[in-house]
């Protein structure tokens, strides 16, 4: 899943806190910039993937909480 900040953040990193809902024993999740180039989220979002205890991706609900500061305009 793609999270785009709108608008993005001035700031090149902002602190990511992401919690998956009804997530099974084993489920992890990998957090890799908005164009999924590189790892951890960056100033325009984040991509989000789950997966299971076997690598398998995962449908699920998440929340997410960005902090960063200023707006590109």
């Amino acid at each position: 899943k793609v999270v785009l900040f709108n608008p993005p953040f001035l700031s090149p990193r902002p602190r990511l806190l992401v919690t998956g809902q009804a997530l099974s024993t084993g489920d992890r999740l990998l957090i890799r910039n908005s164009d999924d180039t590189a790892d951890g989220p960056d100033n325009e979002g984040f991509t989000l993937y789950i997966y299971d205890a076997v690598g398998d991706p995962v449908e699920a609900t998440f929340d997410y909480d960005a902090v960063g500061y200023g707006a590109l305009q």
